[in-house]
């Protein structure tokens, strides 16, 4: 492109702009050509004249003019600039200082403007013809138009730059959406990428005066217009906004005043157009009042007589109906001017001292003392508080309002209107509270209708007062713990009602089929707690109150249910039914707790409490109850077991078998779900079908602290009690738990101790003790032990018993065993929460031997290996299973340089090593990669799973062109150590 006027010499010791020059060096990227130089300087030349200082930053946005896409960047780097450009991006940059929007900005630098609907050459002289002074900057943006830039001698206010460039754009009928503080314009050096031959022409400045200008200079030669008018109301040194309410037609006005008894709808919907119209105008203008145009609208609807469907339903949609339209003023900006003007006159006025013309007689009443507004706003408030009648009220206010002298209008919109919102706030709250005490759910509902419209509410709104009232009054405060408080914490075991299956105090929920036996296991549970006879699947149960809420079944089924289990007549201190509850009785349900002091409650069913509700089971909303429910109980210690039905869906698993929403499982602690078991039809063995006579069923157990479980358990018919099923399996599981808890029992006088110390105690090997680790984890996420980090910066694990719980505190601790030739290896495990699903609890993640077993590994297969006693894990290192790591742990760079001299200036060995140690030979559990060159390079890394002689069976958690987890044997010429205790 030709240029139109010469560029000025740039001062390059002025180029004092926070741009990045550091990718400009030959290192970092390709030659600068000559072109790109001048791009440079044509950047920092317009920055320069438009004032921005050293180290200010330049806010870029580089826009795609065919995708839309942009990007916002905080700095000018001029290698950034040129890849946008490369990949088509326009770049601009933000005039005004401050940051990327307009509540950023913070003072005004430059007026501009441009023109696409005339020629260059017009646009270049155009500030002759319209008498302005000559341009600081005028730059060519490559396509139509041409920006002119006038600079200030020092930043202006906002506000005032508002003004003034919506004045130019007015004088000049330049491009008016050039006015917001944040606009964006070309940079000049920039391509210009519009077009049909994009970046073929560039932005440059074709001339540069560098003059500058004081704001009264240019606020002098630019004329003001009608909108500017406008804007100065906004900026006069008054103490009030303009009133809204002053902006409105005199009709309008009447309305809002006295209502009207014809045709609301329509009057209502006319001055809710005006309204919504007038204050976006207001706003558009940068014309600040005061009055929320639905107040006033809200005034006018209550002003009007009540009766035939006026209310607050029918008021919110006339109001959003004139939303949808998006309304104008009824008054010019001609006529807004005027009624604001006249309003500013009225007001100074009503400030000046009035002349006193006339003599008078001296009064011989003495003169009332004016009351100050603060004052008179205390009168006022305690004169609404009092029990006075409408009119007596009235009459006081109007005395106070005398006495400080303030206008009518004035002071029923700024004083007594937010007073009266105030007090109406507070005596709304102590209504909301004595709503939620009625236990009578029809007076209730007689009471909400009653108190909607006495505050202009619509029911909906109402209930959702209701529940954030609720909410108020049993929600803890809660703290906040930094990562150092939280590992400083010591694990709190749980109380248990039911040993791993149901903590005191929490609430789970018992779901399963029709007619499966959900009601007798939970009658089978009351048995345990309420008589101490026995057990519950095996668990011994603390001994305790029921609370039975039978809301599902007759007294007479319930009572036949409690006789066949066992109950009888010396039971009853320790049992109480509740008949026929529901959820709006909870009332009723808190005089129980409150004074029966039960140690668990049954619910049966969930959703027979909720009958005549009109929430459905499969909204969300319909957990609101369980927690309200919930929250009760656990203020009364009592735990709970909520009765309700599994779904149909056959391919539903873990707590999606519930009926309903899943935030139903959320509520609550944990699940049970109870099912039958299918068994092959004799007729079809491709089909499976539930035999009603089987007392077998199968109990999935997910709770929030726990692991889950899978229980297999048959119906006593002798008695109706469950029995569990053995299984020598977890016969075997619970052996090892046993022992590892003697361990820490004898060893409470230690602080902790490590996993290999715990696998040492037990007498096994490392490679026998594989299993033990997986069984730490799962005892820890039963809260059966405690773990905590290791003291110090190793980033080891210690367990423990959890604080106050020795099983029997007075064994005395053992003695200390003599050292044994082994190294302190730390844990490679992480205390991993498992995931509570079905599929979980049905995987066998120990199988435990008493024979000797080896396993040859092959690609694609696991391998273990193990010996009598040994407790074998089938899980892979990385998600939970057993193993350690010697010593320390880093992560492997990329190459083998970086590599190399990580470790040669890792952190302090151990004490077990030394700089002169020997490399020791690979063992179970090293940590290897490649020798060769190419694994040096890109680090892929296995452990060592076994090893006979010269030859090691390497487990490659991911490797370059293959898949992960897959052992094969090499020599140990092919491989190389990259973590042990020496150095490499």
């Amino acid at each position: 492109m030709q240029k139109l006027a010469a560029v000025q010499p740039v001062d390059k010791s002025n180029q004092a702009i926070a741009i990045d020059q550091q990718q400009t060096s030959a290192t970092s990227s390709p030659q600068v050509s000559e072109e790109r130089f001048d791009s440079q300087e044509q950047a920092i030349a317009h920055l320069t004249a438009l004032g921005y200082n050293r180290g200010e930053p330049v806010h870029m946005r580089y826009i795609h003019p065919v995708t839309k896409k942009s990007a916002k960047k905080p700095k000018l780097i001029f290698d950034e600039l040129e890849s946008y450009q490369n990949q088509g991006y326009d770049a601009y940059f933000v005039v005004n200082p401050g940051g990327d929007c307009d509540a950023d900005i913070n003072a005004g630098r430059a007026i501009f403007y441009e023109h696409d609907d005339l020629e260059k050459e017009a646009q270049l002289y155009l500030w002759e013809e319209l008498g302005l002074p000559e341009p600081t900057i005028q730059v060519d943006t490559g396509g139509k138009s041409i920006h002119s830039f006038w600079v200030f001698s020092k930043p202006i206010p906002v506000y005032q730059w508002r003004q003034l460039q919506t004045d130019l754009l007015e004088h000049s009928k330049g491009d008016r959406s050039l006015k917001n503080p944040s606009r964006i314009l070309r940079l000049a050096g920039s391509r210009y990428m519009k077009g049909d031959r994009p970046g073929t022409t560039q932005a440059q400045i074709v001339s540069n005066s560098g003059k500058r200008y004081e704001y009264e200079t240019l606020r002098a030669t630019i004329p003001m217009e009608l909108t500017s008018r406008l804007a100065t109301l906004s900026y006069q040194t008054i103490e009030e906004d303009v009133p809204l309410y002053q902006c409105l037609r005199t009709e309008d006005r009447q309305l809002i005043d006295n209502g009207t008894t014809i045709e609301r709808n329509n009057a209502g919907a006319a001055l809710a157009f005006n309204l919504i119209g007038t204050s976006n105008r207001l706003n558009q203008l940068g014309i600040r009042y005061s009055g929320a145009p639905r107040q006033l609208f809200e005034d006018y609807c209550s002003r009007c007589p009540s009766g035939g469907g006026w209310n607050q339903r029918e008021w919110d949609g006339i109001w959003k109906s004139a939303q949808k339209k998006n309304p104008s003023a009824a008054l010019t900006d001609e006529a807004l001017i005027n009624c604001m003007e006249a309003w500013r006159r009225k007001q100074q006025t009503s400030r000046q001292p009035q002349p006193n013309t006339t003599l008078q007689e001296p009064s011989s009443q003495p003169a009332q003392n004016k009351l100050s507004l603060g004052q008179a706003t205390e009168q006022a408030r305690e004169i609404l508080k009092s029990d006075d009648d409408e009119l007596t009220i009235n009459l006081k206010l109007e005395k106070v309002r005398e006495t400080c002298e303030m206008s009518s209008y004035d002071w029923e919109r700024k004083i007594i209107k937010p007073l009266k919102r105030d007090l109406d706030s507070d005596r709304f709250k102590l209504e909301l509270l004595a709503l939620l005490r009625i236990d009578d759910p029809i007076e209730r509902i007689r009471q909400q209708a009653l108190l909607a419209p006495k505050y202009q509410m619509s029911s909906s709104s109402l209930e959702k007062a209701l529940g954030l009232m609720k909410q108020r009054t049993v929600t803890a405060q809660t703290k906040v713990y930094d990562i150092e408080e939280l590992l400083d914490l010591e694990t709190q075991r749980l109380t248990w009602l039911i040993p791993e299956m149901l903590p005191a105090g929490e609430t789970i929920i018992l779901a399963a089929p029709p007619k499966v036996g959900k009601t007798l296991l939970a009658i089978d549970v009351a048995f345990a707690v309420a008589t101490g006879e026995g057990t519950f699947l095996g668990e011994t149960t603390k001994k305790g109150k029921v609370l039975i809420v039978e809301a599902d079944e007759s007294l007479q089924s319930t009572r036949a249910k409690l006789l066949n289990r066992g109950f009888r007549r010396q039971d009853r201190g320790n049992v109480r039914i509740l008949p026929k509850w529901n959820i709006s009785q909870m009332g009723l349900l808190e005089e129980q707790l409150e004074d029966f002091r039960p140690d668990l409650v049954i619910v049966d069913s969930l959703r027979r409490i909720n009958h005549g509700s009109d929430i459905s089971e499969n909204s969300a909303e319909f957990a609101d109850n369980i927690y309200t429910l919930k929250e009760t109980l656990q203020r009364y210690g009592a735990a709970g077991i909520l009765i309700h039905h599994s779904n149909k869906d056959r391919d539903a698993q873990g707590v999606h078998q519930l009926r309903g929403s899943s935030a139903i499982a959320g509520a609550v602690w944990g699940t049970w779900q109870m099912e039958s078991i299918p068994k092959p039809d004799p007729n079809n063995k491709k089909r499976l079908v539930i035999d009603p006579k089987d007392p077998n069923r199968a109990l999935s157990i997910f709770s929030r602290d726990c692991e889950g479980q899978k229980l297999f358990i048959e119906l006593d018919p002798e008695n109706n009690s469950w029995i569990k099923r053995a299984e020598p399996e977890q016969a075997q599981k619970e052996t090892v738990k046993e022992r590892i808890l003697e361990v820490f029992r004898r060893n409470s006088h230690k602080s902790g101790l490590t996993g290999i110390e715990v696998i040492e105690l037990l007498g096994m090997t490392k490679e026998q003790g594989r299993g033990v680790y997986q069984e730490l984890s799962r005892m820890a996420s039963r809260l059966l032990i405690s773990c905590k980090p290791a003291p110090g910066n190793k980033r080891q694990k210690l367990y423990s018993l959890p604080e106050n719980t020795l099983l029997n505190p007075l064994t005395p601790p053992s003695p200390t065993l003599p050292p044994k030739n082994v190294e302190d290896y730390p844990e490679n495990l992480e205390n991993t929460e498992l995931e509570n699903t079905q599929q979980i609890t049905q995987q066998l993640l120990n199988n435990y031997s008493t024979t000797t077993e080896k396993k040859q590994a092959v690609e694609g297969s696991n391998s273990d290996s193990a010996s009598s006693p040994a407790i074998l894990n089938n899980s892979p290192e990385k998600q939970g299973g057993g193993g350690v790591e010697l010593h320390r742990t880093e992560q492997v760079s990329v190459s083998t340089q970086a590599f190399e001299s990580k470790f040669d200036t890792a952190a302090p060995m151990d004490e077990s090593s030394s700089p002169g140690a020997e490399k020791p030979k690979f063992e179970v559990y090293s940590t290897v990669a490649g020798a060769d060159e190419y694994n040096a390079n890109y680090a892929f890394h296995g452990y060592v799973e076994d090893v006979q002689g010269d030859k090691v069976l390497v487990r490659w958690q991911e490797r370059e062109g293959k898949p992960g987890n897959q052992a094969e044997w090499y020599q140990a010429s092919e491989l190389r150590l990259i973590q042990w205790d020496g150095s490499l």
